[in-house]
């Protein structure tokens, strides 16, 4: 029986569900995203400045804000996965200035998968697609770096470029990638339309989208919550079965 209880906490715990989502909208930018919150540890640069949420998890200030600021990032979130194999799903939320391009969703089908065609060349990655949700449309590529895979999400709004980028330790199984969707299908940004900012495709030399998204973050990203959030998480877990275990 105890064996039972513990094996359905530890369920509880570990495995990512979406029915509580709640509407973020993170400080300094134009972006709004919806994660449960009871499932994901989110940090911004604005909940750092929490001293007692972050001493929860060991984390300092400094740590965090050098997380954000080395790396372009307005969020790190991060939620287990699968108990069997240990793994969990960070997140980004990346957002560098676009000096040529104002707002992607002024372009048509065909102009925005030329960006990621040129991009994709470039960084040598092969599996990639236009993805809409009601809001907005972007690139996104499928991929491994620096021992990460990705799934990784590119648009330009308000003359800035954001990366909502998603990263495992293991391959994306189907499960996971519908929980990506699922998230991605919230994400909105603040915006208005102006034709008058849309700028001419470049047909000679370096392409306009190169050019454009050269500031763009585009590979995994080592040194967010993850291994500190997994050391804390399950640190607490072990605790609790030996509570369980001695009751």
């Amino acid at each position: 029986m105890k064996k039972l209880l513990v094996s359905l906490l530890c369920l509880f715990i570990l495995m990512p569900t979406f029915v509580f989502a709640e509407e973020i909208k993170i400080d300094d930018t134009d972006l709004t995203i919806d994660l449960d919150e009871n499932v994901w540890y989110v940090f911004t640069r604005d909940n750092i400045k929490d001293y007692d949420y972050l001493s929860r998890f060991n984390l300092t200030y400094e740590y965090m804000n050098n997380v954000f600021d080395e790396n372009n990032a307005y969020l790190d979130a991060y939620t287990f996965w699968d108990e069997d194999d240990n793994s969990g799903l960070e997140l980004f939320v990346i957002k560098v200035p676009n000096n040529v391009i104002i707002n992607l969703n002024l372009y048509d089908e065909k102009e925005v998968m030329s960006i990621f065609d040129d991009l994709a060349k470039e960084k040598n990655i092969k599996d990639y697609n236009i993805y809409r949700n009601n809001n907005s449309v972007f690139g996104h590529l499928s991929y491994f770096d620096s021992n990460l895979y990705l799934e990784e999400y590119v648009t330009v709004i308000n003359g800035d470029t954001y990366s909502i980028k998603f990263q495992s330790s293991v391959p994306f199984d189907s499960a996971k990638i519908s929980f990506v969707e699922n998230i991605m299908k919230s994400v909105s940004f603040d915006y208005k339309i102006r034709e008058d900012e849309k700028v001419t495709i470049s047909k000679k030399g370096e392409s306009i989208w190169i050019s454009a998204l050269k500031g763009a973050v585009i590979g995994g990203l080592v040194g967010g919550v993850s291994s500190v959030i997994y050391t804390y998480v399950f640190k607490k877990k072990e605790k609790n079965n030996k509570n369980i275990k001695n009751n």
